[in-house]
């Protein structure tokens, strides 16, 4: 077996959850297919265990792939949380192991949950009383006797699913006063000095314009308040209470995908604010590195945070959590702030200690897994100019050029790409990596373009190569595939987009020469082109003058990726800078 004793297990009934790091055998009584889920951010698999004494949901989180139903297992270091006020969830993060025995006898009674009839005829007063100011766990639910210190408000909320109503109030006692908002309109028969007892209330914050606000929520008002009586006067204290002190953890803790963080750090560097557009509104974005004593990690911060914080400031996080940004190159872990969450300036620090250890990168294996979870397109199944994933071979690199766009030269790398299902090419400018025939690429977030007749795979800002073995991919396709030329009419063209279009050149006009504002000598000329529905004017510059030789007159030519711009209101036609293509046909019809 393992190196656990059998003294160290125990049964369902014997638990008393929330609890971590627990040690048991449990039966596998159901089990579903693995599946992503965002909330893990890996995949998971769906089951209920038992044993003789109970049975409980649970969560396997990036493993459990060979298991399967009446498998006995050895479960470590799980943890038992609390999902909502009836539910309680198995979280096993470590692959269990598979016992040769048996648990001939299970309960398939859920142990833990219970329904809702179950709590309203167990509900009595008997029970334990808390005061204000020592309800330091969010999440958790508390009794309290208090004192009703403002005017219940009844609130109103309009959607498409009818109208939400809700009543919000104050209330207090000797230690401080904090918010109560209450699901039911019935709470607005309070008055203010009425004393109240308030069972099984849940702490937690909320988002407010002003912020994160701490509240207790109730959803029944008869079933968990009780008028004890009227007093004639506010004996509760003044003082707002809206903070709690959550167990601090360290960056060294948090190299699994974790939330509700709290963190004490030092900001040893801050990216300057950029304007992103969330749901239709720009918001100042920022990522820094912060530290503590034990390590480094990446923090995103939003609106006011990206521009509040300098390098070189101490910090409280409250309500942060890990994830793995697949944006940054490469894909690194990060934290970032939960909606109820906030950050807050600490000036109390002068000396704070940093670990240079860094907790953002992820190794090789992590990053492995992380980019299997993508969703991955064959070469048959690609999408013009949407952004898509791709595993491929190389097989031979086509073609290497310099072109020059803007008086600066870059390097134009293209080779040829395939899988089982086709080939195509790939198109990479300035790349500083050394890609040889056979390497197989994992091409995250790249475009599939049409460029002449060929069909290319382009990179944009946000995409990302990554090497994987040689014997990722065995079969290639020898089919490549492409695309037959459509052309536009000249009469069709429009200043947006680029075309192929076939026509016969007219007239050519003389070579003119021309400095541009560097002073920099550079000519042009002008090719006047028919179809039979109209007539527009190419120009060409400087190299490309000779595309079309003078005596070309009278004769045919296609233009592939060409576009329209205007000059002194005259449409004219250009050739796109990287891509664009003349073929000379050499007749005239």
């Amino acid at each position: 077996m393992s190196e656990i004793e059998l003294d160290d297990l125990t049964e369902l009934e014997y638990i008393t959850p929330p609890i971590h790091n627990l040690n048991i055998i449990l039966k596998i009584v159901s089990i579903e297919q693995s599946k992503l889920q965002p909330e893990f951010n890996t995949l998971v698999r769906e089951a209920i265990l038992a044993d003789q004494t109970g049975a409980i949901e649970a969560v396997f989180i990036g493993n459990g792939k060979n298991l399967q139903i009446s498998d006995v297992i050895l479960i470590k270091n799980a943890s038992i949380i609390q999902i909502d006020k009836h539910q309680f969830k198995m979280l096993v993060k470590e692959e269990p192991e598979i016992i040769d025995t048996d648990i001939p006898i299970v309960n398939y009674d859920f142990i833990f949950n219970k329904n809702e009839d179950d709590l309203e005829t167990t509900f009595d007063h008997d029970f334990e009383l808390v005061q204000l100011i020592d309800m330091k766990n969010e999440g958790n639910k508390y009794s309290s006797r208090v004192q009703v210190v403002s005017e219940p408000v009844l609130k109103r909320k309009f959607s498409d699913t009818g109208i939400k109503q809700w009543v919000e109030l104050f209330v207090g006692d000797e230690t401080g006063r904090m918010l109560l908002i209450i699901n039911d309109i019935g709470a607005v028969d309070l008055e203010i000095c009425d004393e109240i007892e308030i069972n099984n209330a849940l702490l937690q914050y909320r988002m407010t314009f002003n912020g994160p606000e701490l509240a207790l929520f109730i959803d029944h008002f008869n079933k968990s308040v009780s008028i004890i009586k009227k007093l004639d006067k506010i004996y509760a204290s003044k003082k707002i209470i809206n903070y709690i002190e959550p167990e601090l953890n360290f960056i060294e803790e948090i190299d699994e995908l974790r939330r509700n963080l709290h963190l004490k750090c030092k900001i040893l560097s801050i990216d300057p604010p950029i304007k992103k557009k969330i749901q239709e509104e720009f918001i100042d974005f920022s990522i820094a590195r912060i530290g503590d004593s034990t390590g480094t990690i990446l923090l995103k911060l939003w609106g006011i945070h990206a521009t509040k914080f300098n390098s070189g400031d101490v910090i409280q996080i409250i309500g942060a959590f890990v994830s793995i940004d697949k944006w940054l190159t490469p894909p690194q872990k990060v934290l970032d702030i939960e909606n109820n969450g906030r950050i807050e300036l600490i000036s109390q620090f002068t000396d704070f200690k940093v670990n240079k250890k860094d907790f953002s990168s992820l190794n090789n294996e992590e990053l492995q897994d992380f980019l299997d979870l993508f969703e991955y397109s064959s070469i048959e199944d690609l999408e013009f100019n949407s952004k898509q994933n791709f595993i491929v071979k190389i097989i031979e690199k086509v073609a290497i050029a310099y072109p020059k766009y803007n008086n600066n030269v870059y390097k134009l790398e293209k080779f040829l790409i395939g899988d089982e299902t086709g080939c195509i090419y790939l198109n990479l400018i300035n790349n500083t990596k050394q890609f040889l025939p056979n390497d197989v690429l994992r091409l995250i977030r790249f475009t599939p373009k049409i460029r002449g007749t060929d069909i290319c795979l382009e990179k944009n800002a946000s995409s990302q190569i990554f090497q994987l073995p040689h014997d990722h991919i065995d079969n290639i396709s020898d089919e490549i595939l492409c695309i037959e030329n459509e052309f536009t009419k000249i009469k069709d063209l429009e200043l947006h987009g680029t075309y192929n279009i076939k026509c016969k050149v007219i007239n050519l006009s003389p070579i003119f020469s021309f400095k541009d504002n560097n002073n920099n000598d550079h000519q042009f000329r002008h090719i006047e082109l028919q179809d039979d529905t109209s007539s527009i004017k190419l120009v060409l510059f400087d190299d490309d003058i000779n595309k079309i030789p003078s005596h070309f007159k009278d004769k045919i030519i296609e233009i592939s990726q060409c576009y329209v711009s205007k000059y002194k209101s005259n449409l004219q036609l250009k050739l796109s800078p990287k891509y664009g293509r003349i073929k000379l046909l050499n007749n005239t019809t």
